[in-house]
């Protein structure tokens, strides 16, 4: 009962971003657009520690290494507010400065450098977030795929506390836990 409010809740949270498709029953996003959706509304559910944000009024920037596979589907970011901050959307090339990020994306561009971008980040306060298979198993924090025909992700809990955030426990409701040691 409660798994299925809070999915619900989940659910209308991203409908929101979209109102065109919140009365359409059978409106299937492409794939990239329903990940951009997916991947802004991570922002709402974690906690940074306090010195991620360099003032009150910092961004939150999401981060993208390697292409970009979400095209403008990360458009509609910009006018909007997540706990009284702007977000942004930067693209990054690998080796790069992430000190000012706060979610990185590691595209599947980067699947070769996967593990490398997970070490240099690793313990800063940055939510590591792909759709590289595996991803949450080698050390990121979320992952998201595709089972039948829906977006889903995984948590690695222990990922998240190396880089000290706290995930909100209704997000945790709606993902797959990844309980191990991230590697």
């Amino acid at each position: 009962m409660i798994r299925t409010l809070y999915k619900a809740v989940f659910v209308v949270a991203l409908w929101l971003q979209f109102p065109a498709i919140a009365g359409a029953e059978n409106y299937k996003l492409p794939e990239y657009e329903a990940k951009a959706l997916f991947l802004f509304n991570f922002t709402r559910f974690v906690q940074w520690p306090p010195d991620a944000f360099s003032s009150p009024e910092a961004t939150i920037n999401i981060c993208i290494a390697g292409d970009d596979p979400f095209d403008s589907s990360l458009d509609f970011v910009k006018t909007r507010l997540v706990n009284n901050r702007g977000v942004k959307i930067k693209l990054l090339e690998w080796p790069a400065d992430t000190r000012n990020c706060h979610v990185l994306f590691v595209s599947s561009s980067e699947e070769t450098r996967m593990l490398k971008i997970l070490s240099t980040v690793l313990r800063q306060p940055l939510l590591t977030v792909s759709d590289i298979n595996r991803f949450a198993l080698k050390g990121g924090v979320i992952e998201m795929y595709v089972h039948d025909n829906r977006v889903r992700f995984r948590i690695n809990t222990s990922a998240a506390m190396k880089h000290r955030l706290n995930i909100g426990s209704h997000l945790l409701e709606l993902s797959e836990i990844i309980t191990g040691e991230a590697q």
